[in-house]
């Protein structure tokens, strides 16, 4: 019950933070600046750069979940381990 009020009262401070906030010009322009930098993020980066992959290469669902799985689970090359040195003792 007391977990209810307490995000009832976040809520209601949170609403009156931004209600407060958009009645200044510098926080609309910022605001303008967050909704265009998400937009820029979620929308056209997304397109661009984070093509499906696997849908273009495989057809069913079971062939990508064996390339993942595959991938995930190979075994590192010679050349991608990390080869440390010990110290001589003395």
């Amino acid at each position: 019950m007391r977990n209810e009020f307490f995000l009832i009262r976040w809520i209601k401070t949170l609403a009156k933070l931004y209600i407060d906030a958009f009645r200044y010009r510098l926080a609309k322009r910022l605001f303008i600046i967050i909704a265009i930098k998400m937009f820029i993020l979620f929308a056209i980066l997304k397109v661009f750069f984070f093509q499906d992959y696997l849908d273009k290469r495989f057809k069913t669902d079971q062939q990508k979940a064996q390339y993942v799985l595959d991938n995930l689970t190979a075994p590192a090359n010679d050349s991608d381990t990390i080869q440390f040195i010990k110290p001589k003792n003395k």
